[in-house]
């Protein structure tokens, strides 16, 4: 008995010391009195290791429950002293050329744009008609080019993302099978591991923002973190772009992402998942119907239909009751045509589309709003794929990168078929695969692979991006009475889309935040 208290003290100090450590390694901030209590309580720990009795505490088991409750109060205090509160007060710019969004033309000279106290756009236009002097800060912004904020509508915060899109793909990372991918699902599901999950989730969402993104929809994370992030995001205890969550993705038994999937077999179960996300009051629905590249085990897995027309038609019937959106997984030609068949609201990824597909995607009777758009993600494999995997005796990495070579060709095809289609495109680059602050190059491959013009990408990455993701109302544009998302870049981003790179100053939601906060 006395053993296994002993190794029980051993392993929860253990548990504690190495949350902190992973917490403190992925925290924006950390606050000094979680440094020390931590201290404190692994002195403890390192007392009882080496047999030293303290005067205070001379009973063991008192020093032990100490220690604890010291580690325990170390990770509460690092976790609150993370936070930081938000403050909202009306501000003008002044003096910018506005790039307003509504039409891809649109443009002000030497505009004024007024955000009031509820982050609401108050007066938008050129400087001489606009009274800036109500508003309580003016900030010249004379020779400055302002846009609206940018929208990633597929993003996975809870993912690291080192990989810059220009650089070739390697998926050997990915290739843990057998035991050690249990033993990692399972892990994902702990209460130390998801609170370490949602601390990156926070490091991840602030560098997002400061890269000009101010609407990031996620679309798969493990239980439904995105949902506690975006309301300490709403509440202002966190920065972040505002969120739009899925919590879980949708699979099959087995299907691509059942790591952190709500597993369904067969309609009940598809329509009973769609009510537990709704009950945790999700934004979108997102479900993974076809093979994924980044855990197929053979050639050909990537873009193979998984989930059953019948399965695929019973999620979106039942999200569509409940006015959510229905976004899907799909690398095939087939596989995309099943999903739209179906009714879901938005492709991710895609692959060469067929005529049918087309007129799907423009006028689709069993979508939300009768529509269905398309997010590329052309970022994910814009930099290919590398010759030779660095695990090459690895034959799920060399699969997944054998599937991914391909997968980057359909993409691009289905861009471009998409483009000629006259398709409803946004920007989604999924990011968590790659980094989370370079969304922009989406524009640039929109323009490399689509050959359409700076101008146009901007307005895809924004009025487009709303639209398909069902925000419009809100965001995508300059305008009267939506929200104050907006970029201020010091120069004419049609002429270069690089200084989305830089952006000088990231409104949100009427908070101004500067590049070098």
């Amino acid at each position: 008995m006395k053993n296994a208290i002993k190794w029980g003290y051993r392993l929860a100090a253990l548990l504690l010391a190495g949350s902190f450590a992973l917490h403190a390694y992925v925290a924006v901030r950390i606050s000094p009195l979680a440094i020390i209590l931590f201290v404190g309580g692994l002195g403890l720990v390192g007392a009882r290791a080496f047999s030293i009795e303290l005067p205070l505490l001379r009973w063991r088991s008192v020093q032990a429950l100490v220690a604890l409750t010291l580690l325990a109060a170390a990770l509460e205090v690092l976790s609150a002293g993370d936070r930081i509160e938000t403050e909202r007060t009306s501000v003008a710019f002044v003096g910018a050329t506005l790039l307003t969004q509504e039409t891809v033309d649109s443009e002000i000279p030497e505009g004024t744009i007024v955000i009031g106290a509820d982050g609401k756009i108050a007066a938008v236009g050129p400087s001489s008609e606009i009274d800036a002097s109500s508003a309580s800060r003016s900030v010249d912004v004379s020779g400055k080019f302002i846009v609206p904020g940018l929208i990633n509508a597929h993003d996975h915060l809870m993912m690291f993302g080192a990989r810059h899109p220009d650089e070739p793909a390697d998926f050997s990372g990915y290739a843990v099978g057998g035991g050690a991918a249990s033993v990692g699902e399972r892990l994902l599901h702990t209460y130390f591991v998801r609170r370490l999950v949602l601390s990156l989730m926070e490091r991840n969402a602030e560098r997002e923002l400061y890269s000009g993104v101010t609407t990031a929809r996620q679309v798969g994370t493990v239980g439904f973190l995105d949902v506690v992030l975006r309301d300490r995001i709403g509440r202002g205890e966190r920065i972040g772009p505002r969120i739009l969550a899925a919590g879980p993705p949708i699979s099959i038994t087995g299907g691509h992402g059942h790591q952190i999937a709500t597993i369904i077999d067969g309609p009940i179960a598809a329509r009973r998942a769609v009510r537990i996300a709704a009950r945790e009051r999700v934004d979108v629905i997102k479900v993974t119907s076809t093979g994924g590249v980044s855990d197929s085990l053979r050639v050909g897995e990537a873009g193979e239909p998984q989930m059953a027309p019948d399965e695929i038609e019973a999620i979106v019937e039942e999200a569509h009751r409940k006015g959510l959106i229905v976004t899907a997984h799909v690398e095939s030609t087939e596989g995309v045509l099943e999903a739209l068949r179906a009714g879901v609201d938005n492709i991710e990824h895609g692959a060469a589309l067929t005529p049918e597909a087309v007129q799907l995607f423009r006028q689709n009777p069993r979508s939300l709003r009768g529509f269905t758009s398309l997010h590329p993600t052309l970022s994910v494999l814009a930099g290919g794929v590398v010759e030779e995997a660095a695990d090459p005796h690895s034959s799920a990495a060399a699969a997944m990168n054998a599937n991914a070579e391909i997968i980057r060709d359909g993409l691009i095809q289905g861009y471009r078929d998409a483009l000629a289609g006259g398709v409803l495109v946004g920007v989604g680059t999924d990011s968590g695969v790659i980094r989370h602050d370079a969304v922009w190059k989406e524009m640039e491959y929109f323009v490399r692979w689509g050959g359409v013009s700076r101008a146009k990408a901007i307005h895809m990455a924004t009025h487009d991006t709303a639209r398909s993701v069902g925000i419009q109302q809100e965001v995508g544009t300059l305008e009267v009475g939506k929200s104050g998302d907006l970029l201020v870049l010091g120069a004419d981003p049609r002429e270069d889309l690089s200084v989305f790179e830089t952006p000088e100053l990231v409104v949100a939601q009427g908070v101004v935040f500067a590049a070098t906060d």
